[in-house]
């Protein structure tokens, strides 16, 4: 298995494509699964699992508020 993606840093270029993704509706969701369970960069995958956790933190409170 190739290490090299796992062990690189993480450019400009791809954290601009990663927060475009990201911007996207639904893509959004896919792209951070992805990269959470993925051989990826240590960073983009704590980014991922940060970022999931807070979009389920706000559908839970969105949930609550909107009763």
């Amino acid at each position: 298995m190739d290490h090299y993606w796992v062990d690189e840093e993480v450019s400009i270029g791809k954290w601009v494509f990663i927060l475009i993704l990201v911007a996207i509706p639904i893509v959004n969701i896919i792209t951070l699964l992805v990269l959470a369970m993925g051989k990826h960069n240590e960073s983009l995958k704590n980014f991922a699992k940060a970022s999931l956790i807070l979009a389920v933190i706000g559908i839970i409170l969105g949930l609550l508020f909107s009763f």
